[in-house]
């Protein structure tokens, strides 16, 4: 199975369901409430065995086994069955399902191919301070601007271990793959000034903004891990 998981508001990740399925290439699009509210979750963690199976009530089921490729967009665990409780509950409830979601997304990323693994506390990859970006893009080798109000002129969309971009110097493409394997985020979207230097980076981007050259390339990592 090729699962999007995202929340019911995600535009680019229903933009890219859409395109995956019209050219050929069958992929489930499930928001990620409706696993928080699965009808059945188990999850064997032992030395010997680590196993899950979750089912929704629409009948999903998700194993590790039955799963090729999965491109996480989840910002959040919010179950919708636990909207009307108390502030204090609700809080509680929601620090319980993200430990639990960020456990079962760890495990995720040990059984098959996860565009993008948790990172830290952020659930869908790396989200770092204006300083601690520009540290790991020191790390990736990049130049980086001095200035905290420069804007940025260029992008760089990295997927896995290609990139799209526009007339710039191969070498920054290169630093640009570097980084997004600094931060273990396979999808990442750099953005440089007009001296090319590193300005921020998105690790939750529109993809759909760059249309059918995204979807090639995730389709070839799709197929790639296609057994």
């Amino acid at each position: 199975m090729n699962l999007i998981l995202c929340h019911p508001s995600d535009k680019a990740a229903i933009w890219l369901y859409k395109q995956l399925n019209a050219n050929g290439i069958n992929t489930t699009l499930l928001a990620v409430e409706e696993i928080l509210m699965a009808q059945n979750w188990t999850q064997n963690l032992t030395t010997t065995t680590d196993n899950f199976s979750i089912t929704t009530k629409s009948g999903i089921t998700l194993t590790n086994k039955n799963l090729n490729f999965v491109l996480n967009r989840v910002k959040m665990a919010n179950a919708p069955i636990w909207e009307k409780a108390d502030i204090k509950e609700k809080a509680y409830i929601q620090s319980e399902m993200t430990a639990l979601l960020m456990s079962w997304l760890y495990d995720l990323q040990q059984k098959t191919k996860l565009f993008n693994p948790p990172n830290n506390y952020n659930l869908y990859g790396a989200a770092y301070s204006e300083n601690e970006w520009k540290k790991k893009a020191i790390e990736a080798n990049m130049a980086i601007s001095l200035n905290n109000d420069a804007s940025s002129k260029h992008k760089i969309m990295v997927v896995g271990e290609k990139t799209i971009q526009q007339q710039l110097d191969k070498n920054l493409a290169i630093k640009a793959i570097n980084l997004s394997k600094i931060v273990n985020s396979p999808i990442l979207e750099v953005y440089l000034n007009d001296k090319n230097e590193f300005v921020s980076a998105n690790s939750f981007p529109d993809f759909d903004n760059y249309g059918q050259h995204f979807v090639k390339l995730i389709s070839h990592h799709i197929n790639w891990n296609q057994p």
